[in-house]
């Protein structure tokens, strides 16, 4: 029987179904490999790259903060970062990498072994680790023979000072990028850019020899030199801890010292501040009371006190200048010739405007005053004509001249503007208390740089922090020069309002601002916080000096002082005095001394213990310094005070001769209320000697009282000890 073949036309019919089956699969291939090899060709690539390589950042070293003598102030400590490679972590270890790390790092156990069970090849665990701890780890990985910890370069930021121009320099946060201050505003500048190290790695996932490595070297960021003196930072800060202190400021302090030529910023502070290398720890004065909120609203009061912590006043914040506006009415009226010099001014205590009486803070009024005395006074009525005198129109166009509407441009974070009346609301009575400085707000910056033209002959400079940027061999890259912005009133109108200026502070208002043998001029303020009638005032106080050759201004202001009584005049004005006493000598401006203030000055005791009788009378006689001998021996045994120490010219020296001073310990008398010379008769009788600070002697009247003094009152001393008495005159200093 005969077998019949397969069907031709069906073989046929089969053949052409598995040719088309087989022309659609490969050209499916055919598309996936197009769209792989061709549309998604990058993605692709990146992956393959990703899977062949792996890549180490390299990061670049932050640019070092200096103050302007190069002193560092913030500077990048070397650390590393350890970081675990699951995929080459020898199975079975996981639990014990996991537990070395947790505890040298101070991670969580959980989160560590988590990390070593992924599926990667990098977790980071922890950066910025110091050198010592990395150190131990590679102990242990040699001694326990574990894999899969890796080390790389990576950099910490320290602040050497701690809480020094906290506000200023700024801090970074945990990633190394700038948060406040200079750290952030010149965050392009400091931080450089990183670079990498791109290893080959072979089907185990383990790295290729050295030849397949490729390195990307980091940009090392530039460093940059602050306009800041250390040391100027340091007398600032001291003086505003001491007012703080003193007068029991709520809203703290704050202060500027400012190059009135170049617009500088030598120094610039608030207080309190906090540590720069602990920026999220509260201090005690800005604790905020969390007792009954809960969890969420205690987390968003701690948040809310940072912010206000890390706030600088000087910048960020806005007040009434009060009474320090008047040198803007004066300068301004006088520069379009409205007033001049011999004109006179009638103060009953009041001034009616638009049938408002508006009061003088002198409510039985002045009387009759020269316009110069208008100022000296810090008359309001006399402001009030004055600026009625200039008009609303050209009073605007100032106040926008001077820069008052606008930033100053500062090179920091957090820069506030101030707020003016509307332009269509400015009427007769809004100009009126204008002029002597309520109503409208400005920042201190504002303030200080607006007294700055005034002083150096009329020229609005900009503030600013940085003068220089360095590069990572100390190389200058570039230099900052300070910018006139425009010229406000001429030289013949700022050399009028300087002389003004040095009234206030010789014979009016500001005579808690006196610093013997300097030419200081200046103005006093205070305001009234909004609402009226809380009870709650800023105290403050403008200085330049010297006068004949204005080099820097001072200003300094007291936010919620405790005692309402006082005033700018009592409070910022002293403080300013202080730090004037301390930045002019540093500052190399020789004292001119009249011959009361030549009697009155103080003088350092020389050391004579050692010196023959005859050496150390020649000597002090020299010095004009009143002296007495005790003893009859051929050698002084010891004085009385120790050398060194600085008392007023008048004080006696006692010198022992082959005796020895008395060790009896005496108790401080409390000398609060008492004058200069009340104090200094007090205190000899103790054998103690004083030392006057705030109004110098040569300016003191009856009314000049000692209001604190250092040691306090009932300590037990030694016989000889130099007692510190600050001295204020509460007489015609309010504003």
């Amino acid at each position: 029987m005969a077998i019949k073949g397969p069907n031709n036309s069906m073989m046929k019919r089969l053949l052409v179904l598995l040719c088309c089956v087989g022309v659609c699969c490969f050209a499916a291939v055919a598309v996936r490999l197009f769209y792989m090899q061709v549309i998604d060709y990058e993605f692709y690539q990146a992956e393959a790259v990703n899977q062949q390589t792996r890549d180490v950042v390299v990061p670049a070293a932050r640019g070092t903060i200096y103050d302007r003598n190069y002193k560092e102030l913030a500077v990048s400590a070397t650390t590393e970062s350890v970081i675990v490679n699951p995929s080459t972590i020898e199975e079975g270890t996981e639990e014990r990498v996991a537990q070395v790390l947790s505890e040298l790092l101070e991670v969580e156990y959980e989160t560590v072994l988590e990390k070593t069970q992924k599926d990667s090849q990098y977790e980071l665990i922890k950066s910025r680790v110091e050198k010592e701890t990395t150190d131990q780890i590679r102990e242990i990985m040699t001694e326990e023979n574990l894999s899969g910890i890796e080390m790389t370069d990576d950099s910490k930021r320290y602040y050497p000072y701690n809480n020094f121009a906290s506000h200023v320099i700024g801090f970074t946060g945990t990633d190394g990028y700038g948060l406040t201050g200079i750290e952030v505003m010149y965050e392009d500048v400091l931080a450089g850019t990183p670079g990498k190290i791109v290893t080959a790695r072979n089907a185990a996932n383990t790295d290729m020899p050295f030849q397949y490595e490729q390195y990307i070297e980091a940009e090392d960021g530039l460093s940059v030199v602050l306009t800041i003196d250390e040391v100027i930072q340091h007398f600032l800060e001291k003086h505003l801890e001491s007012a703080l202190e003193e007068y029991k400021a709520a809203k703290g302090v704050a202060g500027i010292v400012m190059d009135v030529n170049t617009g500088e910023i030598l120094a610039m502070s608030t207080k309190p501040d906090f540590d720069l290398n602990e920026p999220f720890t509260l201090s005690e004065f800005y604790q905020p009371d969390t007792t009954g909120m809960t969890e969420e609203e205690a987390q968003e009061a701690n948040s809310n006190a940072l912010e206000q912590m890390w706030r600088n006043k000087a910048v960020s914040d806005t007040f009434e200048p009060g009474s320090t506006f008047k040198l803007f009415t004066v300068a301004v009226a006088y520069e379009e010739g409205v007033v001049k010099e011999s004109d006179h001014f009638n103060c009953p205590g009041y001034r009616m405007v638009a049938g408002e009486r508006i009061r003088c803070w002198k409510t039985v009024g002045h009387g009759g005053q020269t316009l110069l005395e208008t100022l000296k006074n810090s008359c309001n009525p006399a402001m009030m004509e004055i600026a009625a005198r200039t008009g609303a129109e050209t009073y605007l166009e100032y106040y926008d001249a001077f820069g008052l509407r606008e930033r100053t441009g500062i090179d920091l974070p957090g820069e506030a503007v101030g707020i003016f009346f509307n332009e269509g609301d400015f009427n007769e009575v809004q100009l009126a208390t204008t002029a002597f400085g309520q109503g409208p707000t400005i920042t201190p910056l504002q303030l200080i740089t607006m007294v700055s033209a005034i002083a150096n002959g009329g020229n609005l400079v900009q503030p600013h922090l940085v003068r220089e940027y360095l590069d990572s061999d100390g190389n200058v890259v570039e230099t900052i020069e300070g910018e006139v912005v425009r010229q406000v009133i001429s030289e013949e109108t700022s050399a009028f309002m300087r002389e003004g200026m040095e009234l206030v502070v010789s014979e009016g208002t500001g005579k808690n601002a006196y610093v013997a043998g300097y030419r200081v001029g200046g103005k006093t303020g205070t305001s009234e916080k909004l609402p009226r009638g809380n009870g709650k005032y800023v105290g403050s106080f403008v200085g330049v000096a010297p006068m004949d050759d204005p080099q820097i201004a001072v200003f300094v202001m007291i936010d919620e002082y405790e005692n309402t009584a006082l005033g700018g005049g009592t409070t910022a004005a002293p403080t300013v005095g202080n730090i004037m006493a301390d930045i002019l000598p540093y500052l190399g401006v020789e004292p001119q001394y009249t011959a009361e203030e030549l009697a009155s000055r103080d003088i350092s005791v020389p050391t004579l213990v050692g010196a023959t009788r005859e050496t150390a009378e020649q000597q002090l006689k020299n010095q004009n310094i009143s002296y007495r001998l005790v003893g009859d021996g051929d050698t002084v045994t010891d004085q009385v005070p120790a050398g060194g120490a600085v008392v007023p010219a008048s004080a006696q020296i006692i010198l022992y001769l082959g005796e020895e001073k008395p060790d009896t310990q005496v108790t401080v008398p409390d000398l609060t209320g008492m004058t200069a010379e009340q104090a200094t008769s007090t205190l000899a009788q103790y054998n103690l000697y004083l030392k006057m600070t705030g109004v110098s002697s040569a300016a003191t009247t009856g009314t000049t009282v000692a209001q604190s003094q250092s040691p306090a009152a009932g300590s037990s001393v030694a016989m000889g000890t130099v007692v510190t008495v600050k001295f204020t005159d509460s007489n015609d200093v309010g504003d």
